[in-house]
């Protein structure tokens, strides 16, 4: 088996480069995510039932996208660089399909659909040609453990800075350009948003580089397992897989009610939306410079495993907080810090389980198993996005409307808080099925120890 090549440790610019990338990232990501059901409903002026169906089949189809892209990763193996030329590669096309996402062609009710699927659809594969090559950069840049919980600690600031930046400018950011036409001002806003992201990932491409090649066996292929099966084998790695889709869908509905619950459930106005996600993704910052010294003190697993719970029951007080602004901050506030405490420790989780299956199989899956992990993460976000919409076509939801039906207003809360606590606890028990820390790493060194 040949050994993993160890990078020679990762400076300051490598860490702040790598969390560039998920700055860029979340521009896109948080903006999708939190808007994009207002955007098509509010603006554009789609029914909400067919957004639901738009967002869904969008997610369902990129979650086959994804894995092709993982596979093309993988095949580049004998060709020095795996992720990094996906980054130049994609940059300027994702540029491009950030902004005809927000492009609102006028037509018929059928056309408008067809274009927002269209559009919705280019976005989806050019963001997942793109991140999940950089998401690969984790267990190619280095192969400690200690290192890679930084480098994902440095991504999940990077995204954090991007979705606090979403929430506090975009509204404002839009009523500015577009002079009070909120169309051209979403227009505009997403065309520079697509300059800064296209502009940052080839900042990531030139200062990240890729030194290690993961273990894999010294044998003839016939006797290794196909890399399907090598993935289906690897339980640590469907286990998290599935962890991460709890997560991600019970985040998504809850984020994208937030602009809903604003306006309409606690009445404090649209501006006071992006307050409320800008107190998320804030106080998830602060997680996840804490990520490391929790992973230290309770291991990873744990870590997780608490913070899932925890932001359960917040939650759970979310339903249940009067509708006062201190009060709402306040338990938002450990909600984002919960998240970010906790999604630095699963991205390097994931890294692990790649080079767990890698030295107990010999398959060198990465790039597919990555991608799985992801497209799984991104029909997660489908998922959440299309059940608020399903949420507010079944409840009466009248788009653009002052005052909305009691029907509505239990949907919104439903969306925000109820369902997502649910999902979150389903997550938390499923960390009872992930192995122990020292587990793992006895998995990984045995590819290392056979070298």
């Amino acid at each position: 088996m040949r050994a993993q090549q160890q990078s020679a440790g990762l400076g300051l610019r490598e860490k702040l480069a790598y969390g560039l990338g998920d700055f860029a990232s979340n521009l896109i990501w948080a903006t999708t995510l939190t808007y994009m059901v207002f955007f098509y409903t509010d603006i554009y002026g789609i029914p909400a039932a067919s957004v639901a169906g738009i967002l869904l089949f969008c997610r369902i189809a990129n979650a086959v996208v994804d894995p092709l892209i993982g596979i093309a990763i993988d095949k580049r193996h004998a060709h020095g660089e795996r992720a990094r030329p996906f980054l130049k590669w994609g940059a300027l096309p994702l540029a491009v399909t950030t902004a005809l996402v927000f492009l609102p062609l006028e037509g018929s009710a059928t056309f408008k659909m067809l274009w927002a699927a269209g559009t919705f659809m280019l976005l989806s594969i050019t963001y997942s040609f793109v991140n999940t090559a950089y998401g690969m950069l984790t267990n190619l840049m280095t192969a400690s453990s200690a290192e890679r919980i930084q480098l994902t600690s440095a991504r999940l600031i990077g995204a954090n800075v991007g979705s606090v930046l979403i929430g506090w400018i975009t509204l404002s950011a839009v009523g500015w350009l577009g002079m009070g036409d909120s169309r051209k001002g979403f227009l505009l806003f997403m065309a520079l948003i697509g300059i800064i992201v296209a502009l940052s990932f080839l900042l990531t491409h030139h200062f990240c580089r890729e030194t290690v090649r993961p273990a894999v066996r010294d044998e003839p292929a016939a006797r290794r397992p196909g890399v399907t099966r090598a993935l289906l084998a690897n339980r640590p790695w469907l286990v998290l897989t599935a962890i991460k889709f709890l997560n991600s869908t019970a985040n998504t509905l809850s984020l994208g009610s937030l602009t809903f619950a604003a306006i309409y459930e606690y009445r404090f106005g649209a501006a006071f939306g992006g307050t409320m996600i800008a107190t998320i993704t804030a106080s998830s910052f602060l997680g996840c410079w804490l990520a490391p010294a929790l992973v230290r003190l309770v291991g990873s697993r744990a870590s997780v495993r608490a913070t899932n719970f925890t932001q359960a029951v917040l939650f759970l007080g979310l339903a249940l907080v009067p509708a006062q602004p201190a009060a709402v901050i306040a338990v938002l506030a450990g909600i984002g810090l919960m998240i970010g405490m906790r999604d630095p420790v699963t991205y390097a989780m994931l890294s692990d389980t790649l080079d767990y299956g890698a030295a107990r199989t010999g398959v060198d899956a990465m790039g597919l198993g990555y991608s799985i992990a992801s497209a799984a993460y991104k029909v997660a976000a489908g998922v959440g996005g299309a059940l608020l919409a399903a949420l507010l076509a079944r409840s009466g939801y009248a788009a653009g409307k002052a005052v909305q039906p009691d029907s509505a207003l239990l949907a919104i809360r439903l969306g925000l808080a109820v369902l997502p606590a649910a999902l979150l606890m389903a997550s938390g028990f499923a960390t009872f099925a992930y192995p122990r820390d020292a587990d793992i790493e006895r998995g990984k060194a045995k590819g290392i120890e056979a070298a």
